[in-house]
C-alpha cells in the first residue's frame, strides 16, 4: 500500500474572514503542481478581491512527490493572513 500524504491549508483571505461566516469555499486539489502553485494562487486572488462578501482558498496536496507542499507551506509566509 502506498503512503499517501494528504495536507490542506486554509488560506483566509480577505479581511475579516475569520469571525464571519464563509460564504464560499474554493477547494484546490494539487498534485504534483509545484511549477504552476504561485501562478494559481495569484490568479485566484485576482478574481477574489472583486468579491464583497467573505471567502477562504484551501490548498489540498494530492500526495505529490515533487516540492508543491513546500511551496504551500512557504506562501504562508507571503500571504498574509494564512
Amino acid at each position: 500500500m502506498t503512503d499517501v500524504r494528504e495536507h490542506s491549508i486554509p488560506m483566509f483571505l480577505n479581511e475579516g474572514t475569520r469571525s464571519m461566516n464563509i460564504h464560499i469555499s474554493i477547494v484546490v486539489p494539487l498534485y504534483n503542481e509545484e511549477e504552476s502553485v504561485e501562478i494559481l494562487l495569484s490568479q485566484l486572488l485576482e478574481v477574489c478581491k472583486e468579491f464583497e462578501f467573505p471567502y477562504e482558498i484551501i490548498f489540498v496536496d494530492d500526495g505529490s512527490t515533487d516540492s508543491t507542499w513546500e511551496i504551500i507551506e512557504g506562501l504562508k509566509e507571503k500571504v498574509s493572513p494564512l
